[in-house]
């Protein structure tokens, strides 16, 4: 798999190296490009917002929608554009830990587990600028469940026990999940 960002701008650093501002990736705290680089660590940091992220695969993904696709690989490369309640702390090497993404913290729950209410980190938008409220959060969590109006993907992932037991509620920028079960360990992923 590869993966690359582009942009209408040349390059003024033409061996490759550092970020298309000419500066060094040491400079931006990145290491050089080179076999396996990006497994763990930030190769040709950028801080510039925009432009084109390109993709190559000896096959295509099974679905881009993150209720649809299958394929594990593909459900990582959406760590590159969907976004979650809770996601990782790092999106590369080999020690994943959970951290929040949208959410400001790990959730909290009731008594017994079967509640779990999220707070939206103030200021996080669409790439349109718009931002992202607590119904659409709400919108992509229930839309996991939706199998009979959008077929495919891992069904059995989204099981009875782990489908909320009402509708999930949404208040300005707080997701409350309730399930039918105890769930100790929820951390809802992709919502957006």
């Amino acid at each position: 798999m590869l993966s690359a960002c582009s942009s209408s701008k040349k390059s003024s650093n033409p061996t490759g190296t550092g970020s298309g501002s000419g500066t060094s990736a040491a400079a931006n705290q990145g290491v050089s490009a080179a076999y396996n680089a990006a497994a763990d660590n930030i190769v040709n940091p950028s801080t510039k917002t925009g432009g084109t992220l390109h993709l190559g695969a000896t096959a295509d993904a099974d679905s881009w929608d993150p209720k649809i696709a299958y394929y594990g690989w593909a459900w990582n490369m959406q760590r590159l554009y969907n976004r979650s309640l809770i996601g990782y702390k790092v999106l590369n090497g080999d020690k994943f830990e959970l951290a929040p993404d949208l959410a400001t913290d790990m959730g909290t729950h009731n008594a017994d587990f079967t509640s779990w209410t999220y707070t939206l980190k103030p200021g996080v938008k669409w790439e349109n600028g718009k931002a992202i409220t607590a119904m659409d959060v709400k919108y992509g969590l229930e839309r996991n469940f939706a199998s009979a109006e959008l077929p495919g993907g891992p069904s059995s992932y989204f099981t009875t026990a782990s489908r909320p037991r009402r509708a999930t509620r949404a208040r300005t920028r707080t997701v409350t999940c309730r399930t039918r079960t105890s769930r100790p360990a929820v951390a809802p992923s992709r919502s957006t």
